[in-house]
């Protein structure tokens, strides 16, 4: 009964306009830090404890769950399991970004939207977070890891899709960097800003320091 009466505390917590929305369950945690899923009328969807960990704070079209077993996977509301995300720092899944993120499969790179739509299969061996409506990929690329365990990928040609996967520049550039935030890439030596459509401009001024890895 306890239980029951926080996970109501916690549903009026959040806010009306997000209870309102149908087809949500909302995650609650108990006194012992096992965590679940509830409907809005309090309903238990996912009992307390059946996953070792609940990262998304709300279920509709996918969430977030980690099992030792399985590790970070996306089930939907029936429990399958839709896709595994690329995970980057501090065991988190890919952020969105232009309204995509990672998701990894036979351990190649694609994306899902935010409904959980594959949009792009994943057949990349390396492919950066869409940053103005346009995202790196690179052939032949290898994952390294420098002394913080920090990991980047370096070698091979880079090149850039756009939000439907289509190529828009075939990989070319040695390397990917960011200036002033914004995406620059190096080819034999000489660091080039970019165009929306990832081809080279003018390179970069001497006394720019950009950002590499």
């Amino acid at each position: 009964m306890m239980k029951r009466l926080l996970v109501i505390v916690f549903l009026l917590s959040i806010g009306v306009s997000l209870v309102a929305q149908k087809g949500y369950w909302l995650r609650a945690t108990d006194s012992d830090g096992n965590q679940a899923f509830f409907d809005q009328r309090g309903n238990v969807k996912i009992p307390f404890g059946k996953y070792e960990m609940i990262l998304s704070d709300t279920l509709m079209h996918f969430a977030f769950v980690y099992n030792p077993e399985m590790g970070i996977v996306a089930i939907d509301q029936n429990e399958q399991i839709l896709f595994k995300p690329l995970i980057v720092d501090n065991f988190q899944p890919d952020m969105p970004h232009c309204g995509l993120f990672r998701i990894v499969e036979n351990e190649k790179i694609g994306f899902v939207n935010m409904n959980g739509e594959i949009i792009i299969p994943a057949h990349f061996e390396a492919v950066k977070s869409f940053q103005d409506s346009i995202a790196a990929f690179c052939v032949g690329c290898k994952m390294e890891y420098d002394e913080l365990e920090y990991g980047y990928w370096s070698g091979g040609k880079w090149g850039f899709i756009n939000l439907k996967g289509d190529t828009l520049v075939k990989p070319q550039y040695d390397d990917l960097g960011l200036w002033n935030k914004h995406l620059v890439v190096k080819m034999k030596g000489v660091v080039y800003s970019i165009d929306a459509k990832g081809n080279i401009q003018k390179p970069l001024p001497t006394s720019a320091k950009p950002w590499f890895h």
